[in-house]
């Protein structure tokens, strides 16, 4: 599952591209929507298997993990949820300009080149989980989803290791174990392969 996830997203990457190049990045608003849609039913499967922001982030994150190259702490600030609704806020405004006006904005582009750098200083969750105009919209429509990642409490150790890693903050420690807030996690499956207790798979709920 895990080398089919990195073929969709290399898949992905070369479509980004192209439609860049063509100027038709219109058709990938459909491929977001499309996204948003099954969201509903399969959670943020868009972040993890299709997203070209998530691919070259989470490359330059194991790229510094691999040259053990450490980054700042995300700022106490950024994490407070205007910022979040600021980011959207523009992002939207921006595609009524382009659509009023006819102009063709780089706004994609742009902000590829802005979670990148902000990635390449900081970990890769603030963008993902308090930043992403995209992750603010998938949290709506995917924190009802009906299969999911789930931990199996019987089998949770409450390590830890599921919570370091997740780019997206989406693991929550409990008392006991850890659970998983669906509305942010990106689908990347980091959190399984690390898991030594096999305890955490993509299940429907009941």
């Amino acid at each position: 599952m895990n080398k089919l996830r990195k073929l969709s997203q290399l898949l992905f990457l070369c479509l980004f591209i192209l439609l860049i190049l063509k100027g038709k990045m219109q058709l990938w608003m459909v491929i977001f929507l499309t996204g948003v849609v099954g969201a509903i039913f399969f959670e943020r499967f868009f972040c993890g298997w299709i997203c070209p922001i998530y691919t070259i982030t989470g490359t330059v994150e194991k790229i510094y993990q691999k040259l053990g190259i450490k980054k700042r702490k995300t700022p106490a600030f950024l994490k407070k949820p205007i910022f979040r609704y600021l980011m959207l806020g523009v992002f939207l405004m921006l595609f009524l300009i382009m659509m009023k006006t006819g102009k063709k904005l780089p706004i994609l582009p742009a902000l590829l080149g802005v979670a990148t750098i902000i990635t390449l200083f900081f970990p890769e969750s603030l963008w993902h989980h308090y930043l992403c105009p995209y992750g603010v919209i998938l949290t709506i429509s995917g924190k009802k989803a009906r299969r999911s990642f789930r931990v199996d409490e019987e089998k949770c150790i409450n390590c830890g290791l599921c919570t370091k890693i997740c780019p997206g903050e989406a693991v929550v420690e409990k008392e006991k174990n850890h659970q998983i807030d669906q509305r942010f996690c990106l689908e990347c499956q980091q959190c399984i392969s690390t898991c030594p207790q096999e305890a955490i798979a993509y299940d429907r709920k009941e």
